[in-house]
């Protein structure tokens, strides 16, 4: 499987939503994602 690093930043949780489903849409696809907000670090 090959990965990818996602990286989102929101206010209102929109971005987070979107990313979350990139994800999900990723592993379909046959890659697996590491998901990290910037926005919280």
């Amino acid at each position: 499987m090959r990965r990818f690093l996602l990286l989102y930043a929101t206010q209102q949780g929109q971005a987070k939503a979107i990313a979350e489903e990139i994800c999900e849409q990723a592993v379909v696809h046959g890659f697996s994602a590491d998901l990290h907000c910037i926005s919280e670090s």
